[in-house]
């Protein structure tokens, strides 16, 4: 009598969802949902929370499925109508999404497979993305000096909170105080702002998985997802080591700026051995990084690994290649193979963002590193050099405030300030 019961409520649940019609967000537009066979389980339990503001335009997907499905297939959409899968059969209960759009509402469902002849999808989740102050802006201080006869000069960097470096600024979209009070331009002889006025150096090191558990399409799809990397764009100044890696960590191109023999360096990697020696790859190519930052010219590195498995040597530990990624530029690149791949690891070992897709979606991909080269870019453009005449002399120690107009935001580094003697000044 209960299973009885149990069948006609799922089958006056199949009833009311075929009949239900959903907005698409896009003004009144009626859509209806397709529905498969109503089955035991159940996928739920999503975050974002259904109908959520999420903080962040990097945003991690996570879901709680009944039974044991063999794989997920999760759409993603900012409209009903829009959307597309963004992972096809993956094995894991999480998704990784940066660079999702401020303001933007965003639908998505997840379906559970089973087997051949049954799966079962969520329901349809919506979440806004808004961050808690659009409009707010950090700054760093990476140096201060004077020069005779009476200037002050400060060398800082400017980035929103999504740490995206903010370029253009001008002279008018700061306040400058001197002990306390406003630098006025009658005082000052004018006060100056010059936008990256040193050199710039971007040192990258590309790293390539070219172990054997990698079939042909896939080791091309990997290849070819670094390649697109360097062709998106090079800095002028952007200097491009490349290595691969299984059994071995082999060094096969040194700090070259030219496109095409980074191209073909890449290109050129063969099928290697069977075992992933994944951990020591970060660890060798993170180790020498470090930023150099001076009056004079401004120098940073990172490491960018493309792999498609995980480590199975085990001749270093998650731990060792943590401690040698933090406080470095490190960005981990996958096209996942489903019993491979280890998505905790690789969101473990980065440090400037996770970007992986199915390779049945290497365009969203590719717009994702885009993405990220337009951030490196927006860096490089992100310094600053402010420099004043004081009117003050003596030896005499004085303080230099400088703060952003209109800045939401009033955490640390919403304003900078540095200590100077006028002693040399006349």
């Amino acid at each position: 009598m209960k299973k009885i019961f149990q069948y006609i409520i799922s089958a006056l649940v199949v009833f009311w969802l075929v009949s239900c019609s959903f907005d698409d967000g896009s003004g009144g537009t009626t859509v209806v949902v397709p529905t498969t066979p109503a089955s035991e389980y159940e996928v739920h339990t999503p975050s974002p929370v259904h109908n959520s503001i999420v903080r962040s335009t990097n945003v991690d997907f996570s879901w709680v499925a009944d039974g044991e499905p063999e794989s997920y297939t999760i759409v993603l959409g900012s409209t009903f109508r829009s959307m597309t899968p963004i992972a096809i059969n993956i094995t894991d209960r999480f998704i990784n999404m940066p660079r999702l759009v401020e303001g933007n509402t965003y639908w998505w469902q997840v379906t559970a497979t089973y087997n051949d002849t049954l799966s079962e999808s969520s329901e349809i989740w919506t979440f806004t993305v808004d961050d808690l102050y659009p409009d707010g802006f950090t700054m760093v201080k990476h140096g201060m000096s004077t020069l005779t006869p009476h200037q002050v000069i400060m060398d800082f960097q400017v980035s929103n909170l999504n740490s995206d470096g903010i370029s253009g600024l001008t002279v008018d979209d700061f306040e400058y105080f001197e002990d306390g009070d406003p630098i006025h331009d009658r005082e000052s002889n004018e006060v100056v702002l010059r936008q990256t006025p040193f050199p710039y150096w971007l040192k990258t090191t590309i790293m390539i998985d070219n172990s054997t558990s990698i079939d042909a399409t896939e080791f091309a799809d990997l290849k070819q997802a670094a390649i697109n990397f360097i062709n998106l764009g090079l800095l002028p100044t952007q200097q491009v080591t490349v290595y691969y890696f299984s059994n071995k960590i082999v060094k096969v191109l040194s700090a070259s700026r030219n496109r095409v023999d980074i191209v073909n360096s890449i290109a050129a990697i063969a099928p290697g051995d069977s075992t992933t020696n994944l951990y020591g790859a970060v660890i060798e190519g993170a180790t020498p990084l470090h930023d150099q930052i001076s009056r004079d010219s401004v120098q940073t590195s990172m490491l960018i690994v493309f792999t498609d498995g995980k480590d199975t040597q085990a001749r270093h530990t998650l731990n060792e290649a943590i401690a040698a990624a933090t406080n470095k530029k490190v960005v981990m690149v996958s096209l996942p193979k489903l019993t491979e791949i280890d998505l905790i690891v690789l969101r473990d070992l980065e440090t400037e963002g996770f970007y992986y897709t199915h390779q049945a979606s290497l365009n969203l991909l590719y717009q994702q590193l885009g993405a990220y080269v337009t951030k490196m870019h927006r860096y490089v453009n992100s310094f600053y050099q402010v420099e004043y005449s004081t009117p003050v002399r003596g030896n005499f120690y004085h303080q230099f405030m400088l703060r952003k107009r209109k800045n939401l935001y009033d955490g640390i580094g919403s304003n900078l300030s540095g200590q100077y003697n006028s002693r040399e000044f006349f």
